[in-house]
């Protein structure tokens, strides 16, 4: 649904097409109408408007989805922002790293507003640019769709036009460079990519083409025709024109411009007269010398002579419109820069000078991708960067890589001679790397011109995020420099530098349901799942899906141009059925026609039917790795099947293994052919040897550390068919338990499953130790002793009998698993401890006891905290309830009573966050206020005792003081008692080298928001001396303030924004308690619906987020929610029935529900929580309005493709 809302003080409404909306005509829906003297109500199938008939106000228009529209049923009133999933900028320039994005129509809050007041209109009667009216003027669109992110944009084409086709050559590499060439060296330079055999197929001539440079230029740009490539030429407009320019007479002869005292004529886009001169007098002569089309570099702002014409949209207009008219459609194309919402009208999108930074690399693929979600479809970036940075050979061909599979290939650099793109000047590992995928995007040319077509076609752009096609999964969310390439393709760039030691980049990749292919290993993944990829210089993650089909130019070095291909390449992933449609671009100088070929492929047949006329065919059907036994080929035709005698092969390593099928050229017999495979045939497994071998060879080691002969002897022995474990995986010597079971014994430890099934494990028998002398080893033998005696005197209990006397306790494997997790999911809440650095001093020392029982409380906490599966406690895992028992037995084995160290008050802290979670909290209050006492012994509120210190320790010290002090202010409000610890001012160092800096910006904003509140948080829980009303509304109002930290990570940005709100909660319960409430919404401290409000935005930021940020909190968040829920409910019992009419009380209900959603999601379905509410929900008779709830999904296993050089 897309709603027009329009306001004029005169009353004069504008139908006349503007910059973004072209067409304003569509067909009227069913709706009705209610015309009060102060109020005008409209009413429709998915919306309901409530007007005011004033000024548009938050109060006056406030529009209500009445149907799934929306995801948690917000209404939507004016001048509220939506905090969508971003648009674009308008340039890149000098932007090293990230930058902020306009806004685009796609949220996941299911709708968005788009803004048009400001607009230029094109006006009808004049054929030229108009400003608007005078006066005070509104116009707006409100896109509402729900998770119909395609609908959406459809929408939006449908208002502001389609992308254009653009000509299939533009789709080949550009080579482009700021530098003085002549002629001459520029002509030789492209001979220079022909003998490298890496093709192109634009020339771009950037500022410098002076005549002292090119002197004939009409034979230089034959000399580039005739190499099949087209020119552009850098045109900067803002200088206008100079006498001494050959078109200088003639434009004054135009313009009536006064010659004699050699005056410029200056730019005035404006001035109709000015364009047609500009356009078919000034730019026309140099077309007609040799320029195919223009780059527009624009860089002046977006004023003009007249209020409102940007100069640059009345560039991108009228020269589009002007090469339109010269070339025909699917032939026109301009270079020019992002203008604003419709400015996908007019391709290419010059995107800037970039720096040449990793960081700026990294940023690209989700700038490009988000562009979509405005209809920007074709930026083209400097590929390998502009200027700055530093040069780095793997950053620039890393940027190749992603260029070749973004919408334009445009390598560029300035004059500098370290910046220049050329891939042989860089060393050779990296340059046949770059010439190799730039010979690839020229194979891809068939792929993206049908990509290209479809981007005009069907409103699907060339580069999309994952979430267009997948909106409900959080999950897609949360990759955004992953994104779908055409209909075929999934890529995932990599982006950052490889690793010293393994030679490899890695990239974290969601591969979308259904089984993928990655197309340059072969390699086969299960869909559905997170994982860690890693990738040599050589390759990205490229992935295909089942029923993918791709076509390629089977050239493995194609020409200039990008031509249709004489032969082609068909990539075909068996599992489901696929189609494609391959069209072939017509040219007007043969007067041939556009023609097309129509791929499908049946999978319960295993049949892949199309129609090869005039051309050869190769078709490969990727990780099929043998020839089916009933494979057979024919043409079939309207009167009988004939076979074919082709050829058939099964490539494997290290060519990307699959079963290939050569179809060669025959025209002259009509007819589809015919590849059988046999019923339903799947993707092979392939044998992970011989990439195994090449990764290993990739590692860089220190033989003489031994780890090389670990690996050697630990892991494979290399053999031409099949992997073999040496002896010392096997299991040779097990313990008496596991010799029975007949599983694989630990060895070397007291086995984990006898462990948990209380058996006495005799993996520590006494051996006889290598050597001469032959002696058993005293430390084994007391190990040995004391395990034993662990086992009898624990016999008796069978709560301890699972956890023997330390040190070989819970496995170290299991503290890794458990604290890997930890490092992932749960540092950005608990910024006081790394807890790589913890396994690594429990790994080193078995004996230092208080690091094994931080380690111990921590993996408790996090288990808990997070809800793993583990927290239930299955035979084959090691629970939270275990990791907490060990943590204590731990304690007592070294005076920790008695220990100051900066780890004593953490493991209480994290006991109490253990014990919080299972709702066991006055257990968790006695440990809570342990860990306050243990800060206030090592003097943690005074820094100036530690001032001495280094600045990271200082920070560590205050992390843990505030973060101790912010859970007891917390913990002490809930329970209404008196806090200990007291606000400081001075807070943790943001550049902080012990921590992130984006983490440390939250958690530093975490403090200074508790720090703002002055004393206690308990005051507002009390019956004490009441504070004044101003202070009260002073509270209220600073809290309101967007508190969307989006340098934090998504977790932190809801802890934060949940903690201002259960803040503003508490001050209404203390208001409510003090003074008389109001049900006016202006009085919104004192308002008495205040909480419905706080539910609303609590939930728009949870319909914006992964559910595993929210779930991060555990307890935390779950106490919160159910606090607002429940005072909620207090509202509605309070109420009278007559007051339930009330706008500030419409759709509690249904927020209640969501927040009984969320309190599933996080708690589960036992949570005490949960249940407290829905029993009170029942007995008041809530029943849910026709809004649907929240709706969280579960987030998905993280799988690594390769481990750490620990585990290898």
């Amino acid at each position: 649904m897309v709603l027009r809302y329009e306001w004029a003080e005169d009353g004069v409404f504008e139908d006349r097409p503007s910059t973004f909306a072209l067409n304003r005509e569509f067909p009227t829906p069913k709706f009705t109408v209610s015309d009060e003297d102060d109020q005008l109500e409209i009413r429709a199938d998915s919306f309901h408007v409530t007007y005011d008939k004033k000024r548009f106000d938050r109060y006056g228009l406030v529009i209500s989805f009445t149907n799934k529209n929306t995801l948690w049923g917000a209404d939507w009133r004016y001048g509220e922002t939506v905090q969508n999933l971003g648009g674009t900028a308008r340039t890149l320039d000098e932007v090293n790293g990230r930058c902020e994005l306009e806004q685009g129509i796609l949220s996941r809050a299911g709708y968005s507003v788009l803004d048009d007041s400001e607009s230029m209109l094109l006006d009808p009667s004049t054929g030229f640019a108009a400003p608007r009216r005078s006066g005070d003027r509104i116009d707006g669109y409100l896109f509402s769709y729900g998770y119909d992110y395609k609908g959406a944009m459809r929408s939006f084409f449908a208002i502001s036009g389609k992308q254009p086709v653009l000509p299939r050559w533009a789709l080949g590499n550009w080579w482009s460079r700021y530098y003085p060439y002549t002629d001459e060296e520029y002509l030789k330079l492209m001979d220079k990519f022909e003998a490298e055999k890496v093709p192109l197929s634009v020339a771009v001539i950037d500022m410098d083409w002076h005549q002292e440079l090119f002197k004939d230029p009409k034979a230089f740009t034959k000399a580039l025709h005739d190499k099949k490539l087209k020119v552009t030429l850098n045109d900067h407009p803002h200088g206008g024109v100079y006498h001494h320019e050959d078109q200088y007479e003639d434009m004054a002869k135009d313009l009536g411009h006064d010659t004699s005292a050699k005056a410029p004529i200056l730019f005035n886009p404006a001035d109709p007269k000015f364009m047609h001169s500009y356009l078919n007098t000034l730019h026309r002569s140099l077309e007609k010398d040799g320029c195919d089309f223009w780059w527009i570099d624009w860089q002046q702002g977006p004023y003009s002579r007249v209020r409102g014409l940007d100069p640059l949209w009345l560039l991108n207009h009228y020269h589009f419109l002007d090469h339109q008219k010269q070339n025909g459609e699917g032939k026109a194309i301009i270079f020019s820069r992002f203008g604003g919402p419709g400015s996908h009208r007019y391709p290419v999108g010059f995107s800037g000078d970039s720096i040449m930074t990793w960081e700026s690399l990294e940023f690209q693929p989700e700038f490009t991708a988000t562009a979509s979600n405005i209809g920007y479809g074709w930026w083209s970036h400097d590929i390998g960067g502009h200027m700055g940075g530093y040069r780095d050979d793997e950053l620039a061909t890393r940027w190749v890589q992603y260029g070749v599979f973004s919408p334009i290939m445009r390598l560029h650099s300035q004059m500098g001679l370290f910046t220049s793109k050329e891939p042989w000047l860089y060393r050779s590992e990296f340059a046949e790397v770059m010439k190799t995928f730039l010979r690839f995007r020229h194979r891809l040319v068939p792929y993206l011109y049908a990509a290209n077509l479809d981007s005009a076609y069907r409103d699907d752009p060339v580069v999309q995020p994952l979430y267009w096609k997948f909106p409900e999964r959080d999950e897609a969310y949360g990759k955004p420099n992953q994104y779908f390439f055409g209909s075929q393709l999934v890529i995932a760039p990599v982006v950052k530098p490889r690793d010293k030691r393994t030679n490899h980049g890695a990239v974290d990749v969601w591969v979308p349901p259904g089984r993928h292919v990655d197309i340059f290993t072969g390699t086969v993944y299960d869909g559905d799942r997170d994982m860690r990829m890693f990738r040599s210089i050589k390759s990205l993650p490229v992935l295909a899906r089942e029923g993918a089909i791709v076509p390629l130019d089977a050239n493995p070095s194609p020409r200039n141009g990008g031509d249709n291909p004489e032969h082609m390449e068909i990539l075909v992933v068996v599992g489901e059925n696929g189609e494609f449609t391959l069209v072939d671009e017509g040219s007007a100088e043969q007067g041939t026609d556009s023609d097309s070929t129509r791929f499908e492929y049946v999978q319960d047949k295993g049949q892949l039917k199309f129609r090869p006329e005039g051309r050869a065919w190769t078709i490969k059907f990727i990780s099929l790795t043998e020839i089916p036994d009933n494979f057979k080929v024919f043409k079939r035709n309207e009167f009988s099947d004939v076979d074919l005698d082709v050829k058939a092969n099964v490539e494997d390593y290290p060519s990307v293994p699959g079963l290939v099928v050569e179809i060669p050229s025959n025209s002259s017999e009509p007819g589809d052919v015919v590849i059988c495979l046999g019923d339903d045939p799947q993707l092979s497994v392939l044998d992970p040897l011989k990439r195994i071998q090449d990764l290993i060879l990739d590692y860089q080691m220190d033989i003489q550390s031994g780890k090389w002969g670990k690996l050697n002897s630990n892991i494979v022995t290399f053999f031409p068919s099949r992997l073999i474990m040496t002896t010392r995986l096997r299991n040779a010597n097990p313990c008496d338990g596991c010799a029975l079971r007949r599983v694989k014994c630990e060895q070397g430890k007291p086995c984990h499953e006898c462990l948990l099934r209380g058996i006495e494990c005799t993996a520590l028998r006494t051996r006889k130790k290598r050597g001469p002398k032959g002696g058993v080893r005293t430390t084994t033998k007391d190990k040995v002793e004391r395990f034993q005696e662990s086992i009898k005197n624990n016999q008796s209990c069978t709560s301890q009998s699972v956890t023997p006397l330390p040190p070989y306790r819970i496995p170290l494997p299991e503290y890794k698993r458990i604290l890997t997790i930890s490092k992932r999911l749960a540092t950005s809440i608990w910024i006081v401890i790394n807890p790589e650095h913890l396994l690594t001093k429990i790994s080193e020392n078995s004996e230092d006891y208080e690091s094994h029982a931080l380690a111990a409380a921590l993996c408790a906490a996090t288990i808990a905290q997070l809800r793993l599966p583990e927290h239930a406690g299955p035979l084959n895992t090691t629970s939270s309830l275990q990791f907490a028992a060990e943590c204590l037995q731990l304690r007592e084995l070294y005076d920790y009573r008695e220990s100051y160290t900066l780890d004593s008050p953490l493991i209480p802290f994290f006991m109490h966050v253990y014990h919080s979670n299972g709702n066991k909290l006055r257990t968790a209050g006695l440990f809570l206020r342990e860990a306050v006492t243990q800060v206030q012994l090592l003097q943690l509120g005074y820094p100036e005792t530690y001032a001495h210190l280094s600045t990271s320790e200082q920070s560590l010290r205050l992390r843990i003081y505030w973060l101790v002090l912010i859970t007891e202010r917390t913990y002490s409000a809930q329970h209404g008692l008196q806090a200990v610890l007291q606000v400081i001012d001075v807070f943790p160092d943001i550049q902080d080298d012990m921590a992130d800096e984006r983490r440390m910006q939250a958690f530093v904003s975490l403090t200074r928001l508790f720090a703002y509140l002055e004393s206690n948080l308990t005051t507002f829980s009390s019956n004490q001396q009441p504070l004044e009303r101003q202070k009260l509304v002073s509270y209220q109002a600073a809290l309101c303030l967007d508190s969307h930290d989006h340098a934090a990570r998504e977790a932190q940005r809801v802890d934060l924004f949940v903690t201002r709100q259960w803040i503003r909660l508490i001050l209404w319960e203390y208001t409510a308690r003090h003074f008389a409430m109001s049900c006016y919404p202006d009085d919104e401290a004192f308002s008495l619906f205040l909480p419905v409000k706080i539910g609303h935005k609590m939930l728009s930021l949870f319909s914006m987020v992964t559910n595993a940020a929210i779930k991060t909190h555990g307890y935390g968040i779950e106490l919160k929610v159910f606090r607002l829920a429940d005072t909620m409910l207090d509202i509605i019992a309070c109420t009278p029935v007559s007051a339930h009419g009330n706008g500030m009380l419409v759709g509690a209900g249904d927020v209640l529900y969501s927040l009984q959603h969320v309190l599933h999601s996080v708690g589960g379905k036992d949570s005490g929580f949960l249940h407290k509410i829905q029993n009170r929900m029942s007995q008041l008779e809530l029943t849910t309005g026709s809004w649907p709830y929240l709706a969280l999904s579960e987030a998905g296993e993280v799988v690594e493709e390769i481990e750490d050089d620990n585990e290898l």
